[in-house]
């Protein structure tokens, strides 16, 4: 059946079905005018993002559900970069008519799975016909009791990243180069180029096809942090935000830069160069933040520091500046 078959009161019915009980602090979910939830203490975030067929995700090569589980869980991480706990997320779609409501079904299975793992809820948004693609448009609501900005970078301080970028620019090229929806539980089965085909080289494809389909938000809390960011458009990218926003510049120390195994193994044999995908591929979500010179933090490791010279620089003297490529919607 389609969309537009079953009508918009049925498509409320089906989210809420899939969507099940509230936890406890939702006083009113789906199914009225407007949500109500018990205020957290701490002060409230928001944030939003959208998610564009045609922009963000091919239906060809993405799953309903693996769209469904990355549209919570990129915006998870934004709530994360500011320190805070995520709570509840708002769902508006513009959907096309003639879209199967299986998938649609699919797509809110997806977006269950990510907020039963990371303890959100649900609580209501907004469904619409759509003339050409599939938008979704997710509001993550969350609390903080003490939010790190971006502005919050000092000259002294260290520059740490929470994990290995590049993983995920890798997958989207694995990816295009398939041209096809993937099983990821199933690696030997994803029909890959001959040049990373074979049982091990499978495994690191689909962990790098996981890390673009499916990405996880960093849950780690990493206190004492002065300035914080997460990687959605690209590490030099979203770095000269962060110093924008600080007033400040940075010093980036490249061979302390993680690559992931996957990256190191697959990038070469694909014609790609890892370097330039950790610094420049987008997506990854892993948190960028700057801290005192002194701290040390588990799960993070120090690429850098902050200085006052604007720019991003890969020398100790600031004579080399590094240009901040990544992804931008408008270039």
């Amino acid at each position: 059946m389609t969309v537009e078959a079953a009508g918009e009161s049925a498509l409320v019915g089906l989210i809420r079905r899939v969507q099940g009980e509230s936890g406890p602090t939702v006083i009113k979910g789906i199914g009225d005018d407007a949500a109500v939830y018990a205020p957290p203490e701490g002060v409230s975030l928001a944030s939003a993002d959208m998610l564009i067929e045609g922009v963000h995700f091919d239906p060809a090569t993405t799953t309903p559900f693996q769209l469904g589980y990355k549209c919570v869980t990129v915006n998870l991480s934004d709530i994360r970069a500011m320190a805070g706990v995520p709570r509840y997320i708002l769902v508006s779609s513009a959907i096309p008519g003639g879209m199967d409501v299986a998938d649609l079904e699919e797509i809110f299975t997806g977006m269950k799975a990510a907020c039963s793992k990371y303890g959100v809820d649900i609580i209501g948004g907004d469904t619409c016909r759509s003339p050409h693609g599939l938008t979704i448009s997710v509001t993550v609501i969350g609390d903080a009791h003490a939010p790190v900005y971006r502005s919050g970078a000092r000259p002294g301080d260290a520059l740490f990243l929470s994990g290995p970028t590049g993983d995920s620019a890798l997958g989207l090229e694995i990816l295009k180069r398939v041209g096809k929806r993937m099983n990821l539980d199933c690696p030997e089965s994803l029909g890959l180029p001959p040049e990373i085909s074979g049982s091990e080289l499978s495994i690191e494809a689909a962990r790098a096809l996981r890390r673009h389909l499916m990405p996880e938000p960093v849950m780690r809390d990493f206190h004492g942090a002065t300035a914080m960011i997460d990687i959605s458009d690209g590490l030099l990218l979203d770095l000269s935000r962060l110093c924008a926003e600080s007033g400040v510049g940075a010093v980036v120390n490249m061979e302390s830069i993680r690559l992931s195994p996957q990256l190191n193994k697959l990038a070469p044999l694909l014609g790609l160069d890892a370097l330039t995908l950790a610094l420049s591929g987008g997506e990854d979500y892993e948190l960028l933040f700057a801290a005192p010179a002194d701290a040390e933090f588990n799960g993070a490791v120090r690429i850098g520091r902050i200085v006052e010279k604007p720019g991003i620089f890969s020398d100790d003297e600031c004579r080399q500046m590094v240009q901040p490529a990544g992804y931008d919607h408008f270039a």
